[in-house]
């Protein structure tokens, strides 16, 4: 199989008072795309993991590092050569400004960041990834409801300096943008949440281009490994990485059945070889997310039943707008009210 790549997670938590539910209702990959040397044309892109990627580039050295278990120094020094690094590149200062201005931290300031004011937003982990943690706030009584949303980027530790400038890259792509979509959205459909995952802002095509325009900005233009494929007139094409997302083979028929007429919003659906594949899901990315937007469904189904008996226990009153607002979710995203 070919390399895969990092992950992006959004976490659910819904709170009322004597009631609290932390639950994992979304999550999807920043994809590896593109066949290295000798390998298989297929990508696996993995929804809980990442395999190890070997991809050299021309103006990055490759330095793998190792650190002992819970002793992340080395990996913490990759991290300030990855940032210096990641400067270098046209695409990686502009990240490097959002994060500054999303998150109030310079990761290029001098002198550099200590581990402890890094770890507020980037942790070390067996798996790159991005997760993002939705709380929501939730008074019976006003029938007034808080939101508010954490991000931790998740770095592979011990791997490769040029794996850990690609997937800072990524991961950095998916951690500036706001949220797309909201999980207890009454309108939200499987299509609109396939669509968002793959090409809203900060999805999975922005992340590989961010990736790739990195990978090609470093390596001075004779860029060789996983973006090569995505090379066309000197830029990353961005076009190529799309329809490498909809290549799904014999799941076309299937997934075109379950969207129904909604099925016309993606007209790059083929049936041709799938390039990039969800290992968690066993298989093509937005197969592997029509699973996710049911399981996700069904997490919030139940969540929203039990808002929905809390804020019916309230004074009608000072409840009636969360219980219309849960009603109405109830109704167009679940089979049943109650």
């Amino acid at each position: 199989m070919g390399s895969p790549l990092s992950h992006r997670r959004l976490r659910v938590r819904f709170l009322v008072p004597a009631l609290a539910l932390g639950l994992v209702v979304w999550s999807w990959v920043p994809l590896w795309a593109g066949a290295l040397p000798g390998a298989a044309p297929a990508v696996v892109l993995t929804t809980g993991s990442v395999a190890p990627v070997s991809s050299p580039a021309s103006g990055v050295t490759q330095v793998a590092v190792a650190s002992t278990p819970g002793d992340d120094t080395q990996n913490w020094k990759s991290f300030e050569t990855a940032v210096k690094l990641l400067s270098d590149s046209e695409t990686g200062r502009k990240l490097l400004a959002r994060v500054e201005k999303s998150f109030n931290l310079s990761l290029s300031s001098t002198p550099p960041p200590t581990p402890e004011q890094l770890d507020v937003l980037f942790k070390w982990d067996f798996v790159s990834r991005t997760d993002a943690v939705l709380t929501r706030h939730f008074d019976p009584k006003s029938g007034l409801e808080e939101r508010n949303r954490e991000v931790s980027v998740h770095l592979k530790r011990d791997q490769p300096l040029v794996d850990l400038v690609y997937d800072l890259a990524h991961e950095l792509t998916h951690a500036v943008a706001g949220p797309n979509w909201d999980p207890y959205d009454p309108g939200l459909t499987a299509s609109g949440y396939i669509w968002t995952a793959l090409e809203g802002p900060g999805g999975e095509v922005d992340a590989v281009v961010s990736e790739c325009r990195v990978a090609r900005e470093l390596a001075g233009g004779d860029l060789v490994g996983r973006c090569l494929r995505y090379v066309r007139n000197a830029k990353i094409d961005r076009e190529k990485v799309r329809e490498d997302f909809y290549r799904i083979g014999d799941w076309v028929t299937t997934l075109r059945k379950r969207l129904g007429s909604e099925a016309v919003k993606f007209p790059l659906l083929s049936e041709l070889p799938p390039r990039l594949y969800s290992s968690t899901g066993s298989a093509p990315y937005p197969v592997s997310l029509l699973r996710e937007y049911d399981e996700i469904t069904a997490v919030a189904c139940d969540n929203s039943r039990r808002r929905y008996a809390a804020a019916s226990r309230g004074p009608a009153s000072e409840s009636d707008q969360a219980w219309e607002s849960t009603r109405e979710f109830l109704q167009n995203r679940c089979k049943r009210t109650r």
